[in-house]
């Protein structure tokens, strides 16, 4: 059972490294602002008036800064919630391993 215990924690560390990668999260994130850049630059270029061209690509910056916060907001609950697991289980190793019985030195070992 314990050694369940421990893959399951070796699990929730390898996601959180993995999770922690700066350079996959930036990525991740340059990928969805550039499309939603993109699809704001293309439907500005289909009018001919100011006032819409304006609107939409101020619509589209709106968009990028919503997608910014919902990603950020989802990888502190991630961390959060991987944090929360690892601690868990090492509260749980501590009290099994607190719980083990231990040898008795008899008289002979003193």
């Amino acid at each position: 059972m314990t050694e369940k215990i421990v893959q399951k924690l070796q699990e929730y560390q390898e996601i959180k490294r993995i999770e922690n990668d700066a350079q996959v999260k930036i990525s991740e994130l340059y990928e969805a602002a550039l499309r939603l850049a993109q699809a704001g630059i293309n439907k500005a270029n289909q009018t001919t008036s100011v006032d819409d061209r304006i609107k939409s690509l101020a619509d589209s910056l709106q968009a990028i800064l919503d997608l910014t916060l919902e990603y950020r907001n989802n990888v502190l609950a991630k961390q959060l919630e991987l944090q929360t697991k690892i601690d868990v289980i090492n509260e749980i190793l501590e009290s099994v391993a607190g719980n083990l019985p231990t040898e008795k030195k008899t008289e002979d070992e003193s």
